[in-house]
């Protein structure tokens, strides 16, 4: 009832359960609490948990007293599990296309860095592969050209805003547009991205206008959206440490994979068969210079920026996680990315948050050819294959990936 047929099939292709955390909220606490007259904006089944804005100490006093409330603690796993059998005879309807040789214009050397180009001439270019993206705004993803085969070909499963009413497409933020080109463009000679073929769900869960720890609620939302649709692949070109209002922020120590909101809801997203990239933050030349939440997550790719000669950016946000976990995970081209222009043409852009979808659609693209593989282990193989994987450290991670050689990893195992 609350799980696709496709959302449950990525399951038990890759052994997973369906357990406590995919079951609803109950309802009838949640039309409970909203009869007091209490507003709820999100509603989180991977937490069992409302948010809730606006009320005063008493509201959310008399709201604690009743006998099914607490405030959000960390749930650990259980032996409450149910393993699906798959309906459908292979993961992806089509798992191996042909690709024409592009000329991926501005994009060029970050597809060429991580290899991903020969996993394009293999044929590999995310086809029946889905992706999240959870970002800002797509501001004029609808008439840009580098999106139109995306929208030609129905490539777009679904767009949610999760922060107010306006559509996705007329935000006045252009972040998730830029972001989704490096991974789902497709303009032959002037920009082509890493997963050209893969089909995308686009939400929105950045407020522009500021920062609170709603916004971190609204993501867990669409990422549990994300995976009762039977999404793969989520990127999130996202961070949180520093709120409006100081009483809020995080510290370094929260940095745990543990303590945020966002960070417990995306550690559990390899556990339901989804891949989820991370931009590592662009805090490494200012104060903070650590990673942000969600990047201190387990189980994810946390990606860090380099430059085309592959050093790392001064920007790119440093680990190690607060618990002492080599952070980044990877890295990926990250300063003067090639990007489809607001303005209709090419441009180039600087952050993390470019580095990271240019490596989730590379993840995409791998995936498509090795469907049977479990998240968590193709994390581990993306991890293997970068060059610094035998000495990582917190500048770099495991280095940058290559994917044609975890490509050849793979089908080497007897």
């Amino acid at each position: 009832d609350f799980l696709s047929e496709r959302s449950v099939n990525r399951r038990a292709f890759q052994g997973l359960a369906i357990d406590h955390h995919d079951r609803p909220v109950n309802s009838d606490y949640v039309q409970e609490i909203r009869d007091l007259g209490i507003e709820i904006r999100h509603v989180s089944r991977w937490l069992n948990g409302i948010a809730m804005t606006g009320l005063d100490a008493a509201s959310f006093q008399d709201l604690l007293d009743l006998s099914f409330t607490d405030t959000v603690a960390w749930y650990p796993e259980t032996d409450d599990v149910f393993l699906p059998q798959p309906s459908v005879a292979s993961r992806f309807e089509e798992a191996l296309g042909t690709a024409p040789g592009y000329d991926y214009g501005v994009a060029t050397e970050q597809v060429d860095m991580l290899q991903t180009n020969k996993l394009h001439e293999l044929g590999y270019t995310g086809k029946g592969v889905w992706i999240a993206v959870l970002d800002g705004g797509f501001r004029n993803v609808d008439s840009l050209p580098s999106f139109e085969p995306m929208i030609d070909e129905g490539r777009i499963l679904d767009t949610r805003n999760y922060v107010n009413d306006l559509p996705v497409f007329r935000l006045s933020s252009s972040h998730g547009m830029y972001v989704l080109s490096t991974m789902g463009g497709e303009w032959d000679g002037n920009m082509v991205g890493t997963a050209p073929h893969a089909s995308y769900l686009l939400c929105t869960t950045e407020d522009s206008e500021r920062e609170t720890r709603l916004e971190e609620i609204a993501w867990i939302e669409a990422a549990e959206y994300a995976d009762s649709l039977g999404v793969d692949v989520i990127n999130t070109s996202l961070g949180y440490s520093d709120f409006d209002g100081s009483s809020f922020d995080y510290s370094y120590q929260d940095m745990d994979g543990r303590t945020s909101y966002i960070s417990r809801a995306a550690s559990l997203t390899a556990s339901r068969g989804m891949v989820a990239c991370n931009s590592a933050g662009n805090s490494g030349d200012d104060s903070w210079f650590y990673i942000t939440s969600p990047a201190d997550a387990f189980d994810i790719l946390a990606v860090g920026a380099v430059d085309s000669e592959e050093l790392i950016a001064n920007f790119s946000s440093r680990g190690p996680s607060f618990d002492g976990r080599i952070k980044p995970d990877v890295s990926a081209m990250g300063v003067a990315s090639g990007l489809q222009s607001s303005q209709g043409g090419v441009a180039r852009g600087n952050g993390t948050s470019f580095a990271s979808p240019i490596l989730a659609g590379s993840v995409a693209s791998l995936w498509q050819a090795y469907p049977e593989l479990s998240a968590k282990e193709l994390i581990n193989r993306v991890r293997q294959s970068g060059n610094r994987h035998q000495n990582p450290n917190n500048d770099y991670g495991s280095g940058i990936p290559n994917f044609i050689l975890a490509y050849h990893a793979i089908t080497s195992i007897p």
